[in-house]
């Protein structure tokens, strides 16, 4: 299954603005895991195989919605004392789209 993707922030691997084109097992599909157009998500993928298919890292983990105030989705609070933001919300942990980035960021510069 070929999934087109308009890279609206890039963290690492793309850029802003890029058009990302992905190939995932069609399999994947058949079960529910879908991206729907206007959906915003911040994915973790593997690389391509070679194959050249790729999927989220550690399937439904590495894919985050973001909801319409760019706030990062999480399903638990992340686990560092240096991100005040993140609040709970209905079981689920918010933390804006910028500092979710320099949490990444600062845990691949480690």
């Amino acid at each position: 299954m070929r999934v087109t993707f308009h890279v609206d922030r890039g963290i690492r691997g793309v850029r802003t603005g890029q058009m990302l084109v992905i190939h995932e097992w069609a399999g994947r599909w058949e079960f529910g895991e879908r991206y729907q157009t206007g959906e915003h998500v911040l994915l973790f993928l593997y690389p391509p195989s070679k194959l050249g298919l790729t999927s989220t890292v550690g399937g439904a983990q590495g894919r985050l919605n973001i909801d319409a105030e760019e706030q990062v989705i999480l399903d638990r609070p992340l686990n560092d004392n240096s991100s005040p933001q993140a609040a709970e919300s209905h079981g689920k942990a918010r933390i804006s789209q910028r500092e979710f980035e320099r949490f990444i960021l600062r845990g691949a510069d480690e």
